[in-house]
């Protein structure tokens, strides 16, 4: 039977190897095919915690303890009849867990981690492949292949409402953090889009946290997110589009950046403007 959710102390998971970390999180290797993301903010109450421990005994007065807030990393969001709400913790995971049953081409987060009894992120399955950005050197008939896959990919989330609106994360994009010791570190992006070139099927990942964002309606906003940020990726890898966060002040360059690549400027003036009209209008201007 599949578990449901990942109850950890602090000791099991600082003996989990660490195989990977961005600015949300770090991600451990726990069993098998099975990974683990804590995020940062709990990463840094683990330290708080360890410190704690490492005091010379004491008797503390409860009330006089400051705890601090540390406000959840992965939210759905649901209409009711009257306003939008957020879910949070294992309301969350348990709401996105109804959707795996309708999502077949992309592995879904599976559970809550929660460390000490404290939320502190998720689990979810392994994927394999190769990073689509370091694909770019592939003929174009081969990469538009990987393109279709990918945009079934991103169909099927969609209808499920789930909106991965961060797919253009680059490996060559950098960020710095203040991590949990107190240095400033530069972590490097990392491709939310991984290949397996012999079956030419795409592979997903980071579908949580600030990456996607799930609902229980279609959201049009949402939507565009996904599109632009989808078309963002396509323009890179078929036609090695470099992108630049200047193109968000004018749109205009951007555009022409756009035409220049042998695109239509109807397609380029929808993509730097955020009003992309579906995903049929992606395929058939990129060929795809």
């Amino acid at each position: 039977m599949e578990k449901k959710e990942i109850n950890l102390s602090i000791d099991e998971i600082l003996h989990c190897p660490i195989i990977g970390e961005g600015s949300e999180g770090i991600v451990y290797r726990y069993v098998d095919n099975i990974l683990i993301k804590i995020y940062r903010k709990q990463i840094y109450w683990m330290k708080d915690s360890l410190q704690l421990l490492d005091l010379p005994d004491k008797i503390y007065d409860k009330s006089s303890l400051q705890v601090k807030n540390y406000q959840d990393q992965f939210t759905f969001h649901k209409r009711d009849e009257l306003d939008y709400i957020k879910l949070y913790e294992r309301d969350t995971l348990a709401e996105i867990g109804k959707k795996r049953n309708d999502v077949k081409r992309t592995q879904l987060p599976i559970g809550p981690v929660f460390i000490s009894h404290r939320f502190s992120g998720c689990f979810f399955q392994a994927v394999s492949g190769i990073p689509i950005h370091h694909l770019m050197f592939l003929p174009l008939f081969y990469k538009r292949k990987i393109g279709r896959s990918l945009i079934e990919d991103i169909q099927e989330l969609v209808k499920n409402f789930v909106y991965p609106i961060d797919l253009n994360n680059s490996p060559f994009s950098e960020t710095t953090i203040l991590n949990e010791f107190g240095h400033y570190n530069i972590v490097r992006g990392h491709s939310h889009v991984y290949i397996k070139l012999g079956k030419q099927k795409t592979n997903l990942i980071d579908l949580d946290g600030k990456s996607t964002i799930y609902t229980d309606y279609f959201d049009e906003t949402l939507y565009q997110y996904t599109l632009h940020s989808l078309c963002i990726l396509l323009l890179e890898f078929l036609y090695g589009l470099v992108y630049m966060n200047e193109y968000y002040e004018d749109i205009d360059v951007f555009a022409y950046e756009i035409q220049k690549l042998g695109l239509s400027e109807v397609f380029a003036s929808h993509v730097a403007h955020g009003q992309i009209q579906d995903f049929n209008e992606i395929t058939r201007s990129l060929k795809l």
